[in-house]
């Protein structure tokens, strides 16, 4: 199994409203939400991940991931990889640091979105060797996203059905397109019951290193919170699947939390 497709579940953006700042009130998370995951490959649990909120100082707020390999799969890859971002009033990203250690690689990556300038610089050292990426676009960086940072900006902008919600997303020392679309509404079988979700079909568009993960399927709730409740992505055996067993801090009109 390639670390990057693991990664990407790990942690883890045709038309939608133009850009405003996020009222708190009016957000779908908060500071003290915390979710955790079961990662699972062709059935077998592999890993878990957290996701948290830590804190909401001013407008922006500070999102982190964490996760680990599990079981048989941690005698084999032995990984550990933590994400985080800063994300500003209007949940764009202003700095995103992640790291990852396993068996074969030691990771550090930092990415910083500078607006004024439209610059994004991506400085990442992998086994020693450092690579320091300058990506210019236009000043303001309108809706440009690191990986987690997308995932937030798709829980506050959720698309209704038939409809997508376009970013671009920072992979890898490129900016390419990011699609959100939803493709219907269903049922989702949870711990605490089932619940009604959102299918959305992610997708980094154009081209892509070979290998690299291009496309995830994810179920977010319907209720206030549009917690992520499932997330499958293909595996170069099978896919892996992770799915929500724990929900802390939610707000109390949410699903989850009437339960």
């Amino acid at each position: 199994m390639k670390e990057r497709s693991l990664i990407f579940v790990l942690l883890l953006g045709l038309a939608v409203p133009a850009r405003a700042k996020e009222a708190k009130d009016e957000r779908p998370f908060a500071a003290g939400e915390e979710l955790v995951y079961e990662i699972r490959l062709l059935g077998i649990e592999t890993a878990q991940a957290e996701l948290e909120v830590l804190d909401d100082r001013g407008d922006g707020v500070r999102i982190r991931a964490r996760a680990r390999t599990t079981g048989p799969a941690d005698g084999i890859f032995k990984m550990k990889s933590q994400a985080s971002c800063r994300l500003e009033d209007d949940l764009d990203p202003g700095i995103c640091r992640g790291d990852l250690k396993s068996r074969r690689t030691v990771l550090r990556r930092e990415v910083r979105f500078e607006k004024e300038s439209g610059v994004v610089h991506e400085r990442k050292m992998r086994n020693g060797e450092l690579r320091e990426r300058r990506i210019a676009l236009e000043p303001g960086l309108d809706r440009v996203h690191d990986t987690l940072s997308g995932l937030y900006l798709i829980r506050a902008h959720l698309p209704p059905v038939g409809e997508a919600l376009v970013f671009r997303g920072v992979v890898d020392g490129r900016a390419g397109t990011v699609r959100a679309r939803t493709v219907r509404e269903e049922m989702v079988e949870t711990p605490f019951g089932a619940v009604r979700a959102a299918v959305v079909v992610v997708e980094m568009l154009g081209e892509a290193e070979e290998g690299a993960t291009t496309r995830a399927q994810l179920w977010i709730s319907l209720d206030e919170n549009r917690l992520p409740l499932k997330a499958v992505t293909k595996a170069p055996i099978g896919s892996l699947e992770a799915r929500l067993i724990a929900a802390r801090g939610v707000k109390e009109g949410g699903e989850l939390a009437r339960r």
